[in-house]
């Protein structure tokens, strides 16, 4: 990824909701999000609202990154 200051606020966002940093690379970006969908996924947090609310979110900052790392 592009060094820190090159970055938008949306895209410094999806690193956090993340946990992952600039230097982030593909491979890295995916495993980390396999993780952490496997982790909220609605159903084995049995419909836990805050769980889905954090699915979501996870979601979108994996496509922003995605975006970023492999643009079309």
């Amino acid at each position: 990824m592009a060094p820190n200051a090159s970055l938008s606020a949306v895209e410094r966002k999806a690193l956090a909701t993340l946990d992952l940093d600039t230097s982030v690379t593909v491979l890295e970006l995916r495993a980390r999000y396999k993780l952490l969908v496997k982790r909220h996924h609605p159903d084995v947090t049995g419909g836990d609202k805050k769980s889905e609310e954090r699915f979501k979110q996870i979601n979108e900052a994996y496509e922003t990154i995605m975006n970023c790392l492999a643009p079309e």
